[in-house]
């Protein structure tokens, strides 16, 4: 009796033996990966910083557009110009349809 007895107790300490080094693996497997969680949200929040970064108008950014904003009116200027060339050239040769004809 004292035999089985001894035999059950060494067969429940080696499941428990078991038991515990599933468990200790376990763990060690879930803080790797919680390591890795870790890591990856640190360099996420750096992406979301430098995105958020880039996305707010900074004096630069605002330089530039009042500079887009200036040159696209002095294209307006000179388009209205140039049509204004146009329509006095246009006119003047309609009032002189000679102008341009050879002279022997």
């Amino acid at each position: 009796m004292l035999i089985s007895v001894s035999q059950f107790a060494v067969a429940e300490y080696e499941a428990l033996q078991n038991t515990l080094d599933l468990e200790q693996n376990l763990r060690m497997e879930a803080e790797n990966i919680a390591r890795e969680m870790l890591v990856e949200q640190t360099q996420l929040k750096r992406q979301s910083q430098i995105l958020l970064q880039s996305c707010m108008p900074g004096q630069a950014l605002q330089d530039i557009l009042s500079q887009v904003a200036i040159l696209t009116e002095d294209m307006k200027k000179k388009r209205l110009e140039h049509q204004n060339q146009i329509r006095q050239t246009f006119i003047s040769d309609t009032d002189n349809p000679n102008r341009y004809k050879k002279q022997f």
